[in-house]
């Protein structure tokens, strides 16, 4: 697995997001009410990743394209 490494510029974007709890240059912490709505929108709704995350505010240039997917394995 590709581990992202965020600049300092990144972590300040995603943390101002309001679904991220904490972000530090190797990992991002998301609320309970944000993952749960991620999982069903993904495995309910049959919702795309990216389109979930896009809709949450995420700007994939900065978090990662392939993410997304990653976040929302099993």
């Amino acid at each position: 697995m590709n581990r992202v490494i965020y600049s300092a510029q990144q972590v300040k974007v995603l943390l101002d997001n309001p679904n991220v709890i904490k972000c530090s240059s190797k990992s991002v912490t998301y609320h309970k009410e944000f993952k749960i709505g991620a999982v069903k929108e993904y495995y309910e709704q049959g919702m795309g990743p990216n389109t979930i995350f896009l809709n949450a505010g995420f700007d994939l240039n900065v978090f990662g394209r392939d993410k997304p997917k990653n976040c929302l394995k099993l």
